[in-house]
């Protein structure tokens, strides 16, 4: 794990899955069942192993957006006078590096 310039921490992992492999072969195979079992096929996308291994990741290894800050329904985690809170300028600027250095 490093620190960028923006100071926010990035981790680069690299995981071997065991039984991934078989799953998501085995995802494929039902997406492939379902497709061929429709009776209009016109304009869907016929699915492929890519298809099955973001579902398997979509399942298993998830991250998600910080809430921003500045959202009423998160005032009150603030101090009275939020915008002075030292925990809301943290989170602001977790929440806009996130939002400013990844593409959703």
């Amino acid at each position: 794990m490093h620190i960028k310039e923006w100071g926010l921490p990035r981790a680069h992992i690299v995981l071997r899955l065991k039984n991934a492999a078989e799953a998501i072969d085995a995802k494929l195979a039902e997406l492939i069942t379902a497709y061929e079992a429709l009776e209009n096929k016109a304009g869907v996308h016929v699915p492929n192993h890519d298809d099955a291994a973001a579902m398997w990741v979509d399942t298993h290894i998830s991250a998600e957006m910080p809430d921003d800050p500045r959202l009423p329904e998160f005032f009150e985690s603030y101090a009275p006078l939020y915008e002075q809170s030292p925990k809301f300028k943290d989170d602001l600027a977790y929440f806009e590096g996130i939002r400013n250095t990844h593409a959703f």
